[in-house]
Parts: C-alpha cells; structure tokens; sequence
C-alpha cells in the first residue's frame, strides 16, 4: 500500500506502531484527531512494524512510535516519540497547502 501511494502529490502521514508498545498506544488520540481534523485533505496509513517488515528497513524505523510526513516521495518530516495533537497539527499545517490537496 505505501509503495503504491508514495508518489502521490497528496500529503501522506505514516505513523509506524506496534501492538505490544504502550507509548504507540498513548499516540492513538492524537491520531484519531488529526484524522478525523484533516480527513479529505491528505492520507492517513497506520504501518504495524511487525506485520510489515520491508516497510521497517524502507523507512529506516528504528523505534515505535514514529510519524513520518511524506509528499511527491519525499519524506517532509520525521518525528519519533509521543508528541502532542498541537506539535502534529502544526506539522501538518506547515506541509499542506490550503486547497491544493
């Protein structure tokens, strides 16, 4: 899925995680606001690093959570750790452009 998307010219955020990661988990409603805030505007993909290990070496994972913004496959901007739905918002904001999405 991420191979097929990531030429796109869309705002793609990739958020790697893990089932057994408690601080994965503390980042879902940070998630869900964002995409429920930005839904149509941009794509969302959720990337389980255990189920999806060429994903993992592709994107040079190294530890869960991380964020990754990536657009025309170019990443934008990268974020491993939790991070609060302001510091996502703003990350956002900065990479997507008002109605060219």
């Amino acid at each position: 899925m991420i191979k097929s998307r990531s030429n796109t010219n869309r705002l793609i955020c990739l958020l790697f995680t893990a089932e057994w990661c408690g601080s994965c988990q503390s980042l879902d409603p940070v998630w869900a606001r964002i995409q429920q805030e930005f839904e149509g505007k941009m794509l969302f993909t959720k990337i389980d690093i255990d189920k999806t290990p060429p994903s993992v070496s592709r994107f040079a994972i190294s530890s869960v959570p991380t964020l990754i913004l990536y657009k025309n496959g170019e990443e934008l901007w990268r974020k491993a750790g939790l991070l609060t739905t302001y510091e996502l918002r703003a990350a956002v904001k900065r990479y997507l452009k008002p109605g060219k999405e």
